[in-house]
Formats: structure tokens, C-alpha cells, sequence
């Protein structure tokens, strides 16, 4: 075997058992796929440079590493967010941990949170309707109800696998996602709906989102499917992805509800969130209200 042959095969076998540890502890799959890419990425860097042994990695070669990321974002514009980044930083640390190599992790880039939401780029309520009817009239059953249930209950794409027929019959759909399980209760009519879709295309027990093979859907149908429908209805492909729908959900619940803490404590333990603070983001000013209220109009400035 060649000795690019046995770099690469010996990465191959780490990040396998990393995949492995992250899957055993629970670790979602959007999670664990982001931190081995991650992992991939930083290992292939250095095996380009001559280190093969992640051992001899000091952490100033590691955080040089990513001052070349960063570097990279400043040369080409939109290359490697701050976010993006600080992710990759994460994902690294979390190898370097499973590798008992955790003297040599590195902090996070300081970055302060962008106060506002760019709503340009935010599905809104009225598009997420638009969707459902645009998937309903082409007769795309499975989309329909896929986007159905997204946007009335909030719930990751990886969670569509715990919609089953025996779960809907109950009334409550038993999630486990990220380390903790919440119990959902879902809507009478949405309830109803499932159950007259399932008994119309003759499914009577397991997912009820699934392949001929019985199997739930990936998230990479729904991503594309939901993609080639933005496209037909001409709303932004930058809006049209899964968790879209998670978002327009939690907003029109705060629109239709109020944003008080109550409000807030029931959309949490609907999401599923692990702090209430995550469920704050959802209160955040727009960009184009704030590019309303600063406007010469608004603040009675003669032009």
C-alpha cells in the first residue's frame, strides 16, 4: 500500500469510529455529519502540509489552521462565514477530544450576534401556504403532507421518522432528538388528515412519510423536492429548505399567539429547545422594519 494510500485510509478509520462515538452518545445526524466533515476537512489540511499524526499538532499549528479559513473568507467574499467557521471549530474540538487530545482545542472566534433577522430570506407565512397549495394542486400527496406537518408542529426534518400511524392514532408523537425526547401533542385536524392519507394509500403501520419501501424519507428528497417547487411558484430558493418551515411555524405561533414568556415556554417545549433563549431569536426585529424606522419618512427628516 502506498503511502497516500495509508494517509487516507487511516483517516477514513478514524472518522468512521468518530461517526460512530457521536451516533452512540446521540448526537442528531445533521450534527454528526457536520462534525466529521469538519473533522475531514482539518486532517486533510494537514496531511496536504506533511503531518500525519495528529499528535504532533501543537494547538498554534491548529489555530493556524483556522486563521487560513478566515483568511480565505477576507479573499473571496462569502467564503467561510464567521459562523460557518466557529461550526468547524466545534466539530475539530469535539475530534480532538474523542482522540483524548483535548489540551490542544482551540476557543471559538468572537463574534457578536447580528441582532436582526434578515426576513429576504426568511420563508414567510403567506409562502408557506403557498407551498402547501402549490404541492397540494400538482398532486404531490407526500410532499403535501411532509410540508403539512412541518409547518404545524415546528419539527426537524430528522423528526419526521417518529410520525409513524401508531403514534398519530394516539394523539402524541414520542420524539428523541439531540440527547432529550419531548412528547408532542398534534391538532385534532392535522391528526385527522394523516390518518385519511395513510387509509387512502394504504398504509397501516410504520412512517407514514415514506419510500415504496416502506422506509421514511431522507432529508435529501425533501430538500430537493421542496427546492424544485420554489422554483415552479417562483418564490427565493435562498427561503426554500426544511427547516423554513420550522421557522415560519414558530413565527406565525408568535404572531397568532402573542410573544409573551408564557407564549414563549409553550413554543420552546414545542420545538424542543434546550433554552429559552433559543426561542427568543423568533422575536427578533426584521431588516426591513428596522430599514423602515430609520428611514427619513419615519424619523420626520426633511429630504
Amino acid at each position: 500500500m502506498s503511502k497516500k494510500n495509508e494517509k487516507r485510509d487511516f483517516r477514513n478509520v478514524l472518522l468512521n469510529g468518530f461517526r460512530d462515538y457521536l451516533i452512540s452518545v446521540g448526537r442528531a445526524e445533521s450534527t454528526w455529519n457536520s462534525y466529521c466533515v469538519a473533522s475531514r476537512d482539518f486532517m486533510k489540511y494537514f496531511s496536504v502540509i506533511g503531518v500525519t499524526d495528529l499528535k504532533d499538532l501543537t494547538q498554534s499549528d491548529i489555530r493556524g489552521y483556522f486563521e487560513y479559513l478566515r483568511n480565505l473568507r477576507e479573499k473571496f467574499t462569502n467564503v467561510y462565514k464567521i459562523a460557518t467557521i466557529n461550526n468547524k471549530i466545534i466539530g475539530v474540538n469535539r475530534m480532538l477530544d474523542y482522540c483524548d487530545l483535548g489540551y490542544a482545542k482551540v476557543t471559538a472566534i468572537k463574534c457578536k450576534r447580528n441582532g436582526f433577522v434578515n426576513d429576504e430570506v426568511v420563508l414567510t407565512t403567506k409562502e408557506a401556504l403557498e407551498m402547501l397549495k402549490g404541492a397540494k394542486s400538482k398532486k404531490k400527496k407526500r410532499l403535501y403532507f411532509a410540508l403539512l406537518i412541518f409547518f404545524q408542529t415546528g419539527i426537524r426534518v430528522s423528526e419526521l421518522k417518529f410520525f409513524t400511524v401508531e403514534a398519530v392514532k394516539r394523539g402524541v408523537i414520542s420524539i428523541y432528538n439531540k440527547g432529550s425526547g419531548r412528547d408532542l401533542y398534534i391538532a385534532d385536524d392535522l391528526r385527522n388528515d394523516l390518518l385519511n392519507y395513510c387509509a387512502g394509500m394504504g398504509i397501516t403501520s410504520g412512517y407514514i412519510i415514506r419510500t415504496c419501501n416502506k422506509k421514511c424519507v431522507d432529508r435529501s428528497y425533501i430538500y430537493r423536492e421542496i427546492k424544485k417547487l420554489a422554483d415552479k411558484l417562483g418564490i427565493d430558493p435562498r427561503k426554500a429548505y426544511p427547516h423554513s418551515f420550522r421557522h415560519a411555524f414558530a413565527n406565525n405561533f408568535i404572531e397568532r399567539n402573542g410573544d409573551d414568556e408564557r407564549t414563549l415556554i409553550d413554543l420552546s417545549h414545542i420545538l424542543g429547545h434546550s433554552s429559552l433563549n433559543i426561542t427568543k431569536m423568533y422575536l427578533k426585529t426584521t431588516v426591513s422594519k428596522i430599514r423602515k424606522m430609520t428611514s427619513r419618512e419615519t424619523l420626520k427628516i426633511a429630504s
